[in-house]
C-alpha cells in the first residue's frame, strides 16, 4: 500500500496543466491537511521545475520561469534580464521576495541577443508565452545558455487544458556558429465526462553558421520557429490519425448521411410516426 508521501508525490507529478492548485485541494482531502502541509513543498519544487512554471516578480516586465538551469537552491531563482534573486513558494507558484544579485555571464551580449531572437519568435507564434535564456557554464565550448519556452492555456468551459514547453541548449563553437539541441514537449488535458491525458515530445539537433554573433543568434531564433512548428505538424497529423483510425472504432458509426439525426425533432416523419405508436 502506498504511503501518504507517495500519494502525495505521484498526483503533484501528474497534475494536468495549471490545475496544481485544485490537485492539492483533492489532496488535503484525501490525507489530510497535516500530512499535505508537510510533504508538500518538495514535491510542488519537482512539479514546478518540470514544467518550467512561470511566476510573476514585482518591479520586472515578465515572468521568471522556473528551469533548474536558473536555480539557485530550493527556493531562490534567478532572473537573468532583471539581475534579480528571487524567493519562491512553490505550492502557490508566488513570489514571495526580490533582490538584485550578480548573474555570471561571461558574454552578456550573446545572452542578450538570444533572449531578443527568442522573444521575437513567441510573439508572432504565441498568443502568451514566456521565454528565458539562461547562461550556464561554458564548458569546451566558447559560450553556452540554454533557451527555455512555455506557454500554458486553459478551458474551463471546454474541459480542457494545456501546456507547450522547449528546453534547448545553445553552445558556441565560435561568435558565428552554433550547435543546438534540445526537446519540444507537449501536454493536454481532457476531461469533459472522461479523464484523459496526452503528451507527446521530440528531440532535435540543428549545427548553425552566421555572418557574426547577432546574425547567427537570429538564425536561432528562426530556427526555433522551424522546429516547433514542425513539432506542432507532426502532433497534428498523429491526432488526426488517432481520429480516424483506434478512437474511430470506440465510436458509434453515423449514418451515410454523415449527419448526427435529432431524434428530438419532431420534424423528421420518423419520429412523428413513434409518436403517434406511443399514443395509441
Amino acid at each position: 500500500m502506498e504511503s501518504p508521501q507517495q500519494i502525495i508525490e505521484y498526483f503533484v507529478e501528474n497534475a494536468p496543466p495549471s490545475k496544481l492548485s485544485s490537485v492539492i485541494k483533492c489532496l488535503n482531502q484525501l490525507v489530510g491537511d497535516t500530512i499535505v502541509s508537510g510533504a508538500l513543498a518538495k514535491a510542488c519544487e519537482s512539479h514546478n521545475l518540470k514544467n518550467f512554471i512561470g511566476v510573476d516578480v514585482a518591479d520586472t516586465s515578465s515572468k521568471l520561469l522556473l528551469t533548474p538551469h536558473n536555480r539557485i537552491d530550493s527556493n531562490h531563482f534567478f532572473d537573468p534580464v532583471h539581475a534579480v534573486s528571487v524567493e519562491i513558494d512553490h505550492t502557490t507558484q508566488q513570489a514571495v521576495s526580490s533582490s538584485p544579485t550578480a548573474v555570471e555571464d561571461a558574454i552578456p551580449s550573446a545572452r542578450a541577443a538570444l533572449q531578443e531572437a527568442t522573444n521575437t519568435y513567441l510573439k508572432a507564434h504565441f498568443k502568451k508565452a514566456c521565454g528565458l535564456v539562461i547562461p550556464v557554464t561554458a564548458g569546451d565550448a566558447f559560450y553556452r545558455a540554454y533557451v527555455c519556452i512555455a506557454s500554458s492555456a486553459i478551458q474551463p468551459s471546454s474541459f480542457w487544458s494545456g501546456q507547450w514547453k522547449g528546453e534547448y541548449e545553445v553552445a558556441f563553437q565560435s561568435e558565428t556558429r552554433v550547435l543546438l539541441k534540445g526537446t519540444t514537449s507537449v501536454r493536454v488535458h481532457y476531461y469533459e465526462e472522461g479523464n484523459v491525458h496526452t503528451e507527446s515530445n521530440a528531440s532535435v539537433e540543428r549545427d548553425i553558421s552566421g555572418s557574426s554573433l547577432d546574425d547567427v543568434c537570429q538564425k536561432v531564433g528562426k530556427a526555433l520557429a522551424e522546429i516547433e512548428s514542425e513539432f506542432q505538424d507532426g502532433v497534428g497529423a498523429r491526432t488526426a490519425m488517432l481520429s480516424d483510425g483506434p478512437l474511430k472504432a470506440l465510436r458509434r458509426a453515423l449514418p451515410i448521411t454523415k449527419q448526427l439525426f435529432d431524434f428530438g425533432s419532431s420534424s423528421h416523419r420518423l419520429a412523428s410516426e413513434l409518436q403517434k405508436k406511443s399514443k395509441s
